[in-house]
Protein backbone atom coordinates (compact mmCIF):
# COMPACT_ATOMS: atom_id res chain seq x y z
CA UNK A 1 0.00 0.00 0.00
CA UNK A 2 2.89 2.77 0.39
CA UNK A 3 2.66 5.58 2.05
CA UNK A 4 0.61 8.71 0.44
CA UNK A 5 1.04 12.33 1.38
CA UNK A 6 -0.59 15.12 -0.89
CA UNK A 7 -0.96 18.99 0.78
CA UNK A 8 -0.35 22.38 0.12
CA UNK A 9 0.32 25.11 2.64
CA UNK A 10 -0.54 28.73 2.46
CA UNK A 11 1.86 30.69 4.71
CA UNK A 12 2.68 34.01 5.78
CA UNK A 13 6.23 33.38 5.87
CA UNK A 14 8.23 29.83 7.43
CA UNK A 15 5.45 27.16 7.80
CA UNK A 16 7.57 25.19 10.71
CA UNK A 17 7.42 28.15 13.34
CA UNK A 18 4.04 27.76 13.18
CA UNK A 19 3.22 24.40 13.66
CA UNK A 20 5.23 24.76 16.10
CA UNK A 21 2.80 26.87 17.81
CA UNK A 22 0.21 23.99 17.70
CA UNK A 23 -2.33 26.68 16.46
CA UNK A 24 -5.66 26.50 17.00
CA UNK A 25 -7.87 25.63 14.28
CA UNK A 26 -10.08 28.43 12.86
CA UNK A 27 -13.01 26.68 11.53
CA UNK A 28 -15.18 29.75 9.89
CA UNK A 29 -11.52 30.67 7.67
CA UNK A 30 -11.20 26.66 7.23
CA UNK A 31 -14.76 27.00 5.47
CA UNK A 32 -14.13 30.29 3.48
CA UNK A 33 -11.32 28.63 2.26
CA UNK A 34 -12.61 25.67 0.90
CA UNK A 35 -16.06 27.34 -0.48
CA UNK A 36 -13.28 29.75 -2.21
CA UNK A 37 -11.47 26.70 -3.75
CA UNK A 38 -14.77 24.87 -4.50
CA UNK A 39 -17.18 27.66 -5.40
CA UNK A 40 -20.85 26.08 -5.86
CA UNK A 41 -19.61 22.49 -4.67
CA UNK A 42 -21.36 20.92 -1.51
CA UNK A 43 -19.29 21.06 0.87
CA UNK A 44 -20.07 18.85 4.14
CA UNK A 45 -18.39 19.71 7.70
CA UNK A 46 -16.81 16.26 9.09
CA UNK A 47 -16.70 17.07 12.80
CA UNK A 48 -13.59 15.51 14.81
CA UNK A 49 -11.71 14.49 11.75
CA UNK A 50 -8.23 15.54 11.43
CA UNK A 51 -6.28 16.88 8.79
CA UNK A 52 -4.63 14.37 7.09
CA UNK A 53 -2.01 14.45 4.11
CA UNK A 54 -3.43 11.51 2.22
CA UNK A 55 -7.15 11.58 1.22
CA UNK A 56 -9.26 9.65 -1.29
CA UNK A 57 -10.52 10.89 -4.38
CA UNK A 58 -13.53 13.06 -3.97
CA UNK A 59 -12.66 14.46 -0.47
CA UNK A 60 -10.63 17.58 0.44
CA UNK A 61 -9.44 18.45 3.59
CA UNK A 62 -9.09 22.60 4.88
CA UNK A 63 -7.75 24.01 7.64
CA UNK A 64 -6.92 27.78 8.18
CA UNK A 65 -4.80 29.17 11.28
CA UNK A 66 -3.15 32.16 12.05
CA UNK A 67 -0.70 32.37 9.44
CA UNK A 68 -1.04 28.85 7.80
CA UNK A 69 -4.11 27.41 5.63
CA UNK A 70 -3.31 23.57 4.73
CA UNK A 71 -5.12 22.06 1.90
CA UNK A 72 -5.24 17.45 1.34
CA UNK A 73 -6.69 16.52 -1.79
CA UNK A 74 -6.19 14.14 -4.28
CA UNK A 75 -6.21 16.69 -7.10
CA UNK A 76 -2.91 18.09 -5.87
CA UNK A 77 -1.35 14.78 -6.74
CA UNK A 78 0.07 16.30 -10.48
CA UNK A 79 2.87 15.00 -12.45
CA UNK A 80 4.52 18.03 -12.69
CA UNK A 81 3.90 20.83 -10.10
CA UNK A 82 4.11 23.23 -12.61
CA UNK A 83 0.25 22.20 -13.83
CA UNK A 84 -1.07 22.52 -10.51
CA UNK A 85 -4.52 23.58 -10.91
CA UNK A 86 -4.27 27.53 -10.89
CA UNK A 87 -7.58 27.77 -8.61
CA UNK A 88 -4.85 26.61 -6.01
CA UNK A 89 -2.50 29.44 -6.77
CA UNK A 90 -5.30 32.44 -7.12
CA UNK A 91 -6.39 31.52 -3.65
CA UNK A 92 -2.84 32.26 -2.18
CA UNK A 93 -3.88 36.04 -1.36
CA UNK A 94 -0.26 37.08 -1.32
CA UNK A 95 1.13 34.09 1.20
CA UNK A 96 3.58 32.02 -0.29
CA UNK A 97 2.66 28.29 -1.61
CA UNK A 98 4.36 25.14 -0.66
CA UNK A 99 3.27 21.83 -2.24
CA UNK A 100 4.40 18.55 -1.77
CA UNK A 101 2.87 15.19 -2.84
CA UNK A 102 4.58 11.84 -2.39
CA UNK A 103 3.92 7.77 -2.96
CA UNK A 104 5.84 5.76 -1.88
CA UNK A 105 4.80 2.10 -3.56
CA UNK A 106 6.37 4.12 -6.76
CA UNK A 107 9.06 5.99 -5.22
CA UNK A 108 7.38 9.43 -5.88
CA UNK A 109 7.91 12.76 -5.31
CA UNK A 110 7.43 16.17 -5.98
CA UNK A 111 7.87 19.59 -4.16
CA UNK A 112 7.49 23.26 -5.17
CA UNK A 113 7.17 26.89 -4.38
CA UNK A 114 5.10 29.60 -5.57
CA UNK A 115 6.06 33.26 -4.09
CA UNK A 116 3.89 35.79 -6.01
CA UNK A 117 2.18 33.36 -8.15
CA UNK A 118 5.55 32.74 -9.59
CA UNK A 119 6.83 29.27 -9.60
CA UNK A 120 10.46 29.21 -7.55
CA UNK A 121 11.56 25.88 -6.87
CA UNK A 122 10.48 22.99 -8.07
CA UNK A 123 11.67 19.03 -7.79
CA UNK A 124 9.70 15.75 -8.97
CA UNK A 125 11.91 13.04 -9.02
CA UNK A 126 9.77 10.76 -11.35
CA UNK A 127 11.10 8.72 -13.75
CA UNK A 128 8.91 6.65 -16.18
CA UNK A 129 9.31 2.81 -15.79
CA UNK A 130 10.82 2.61 -19.58
CA UNK A 131 13.73 5.26 -18.94
CA UNK A 132 14.46 4.04 -15.40
CA UNK A 133 14.77 0.49 -17.32
CA UNK A 134 17.08 1.68 -19.69
CA UNK A 135 19.37 3.53 -17.41
CA UNK A 136 21.05 -0.06 -16.10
Amino acid sequence: MGVKAWILAYADGDVSPVLRTWPSLDIDASRSHAARLYPGCRLTEVEGFDLYSYVDDGYVTVGSFPHLALVSTRKLAVDRPSELDRRYLDAADGRTVYLCVMYSVVDWLAYAVWVDGTLTRSFNDWVPDWVRGSLG
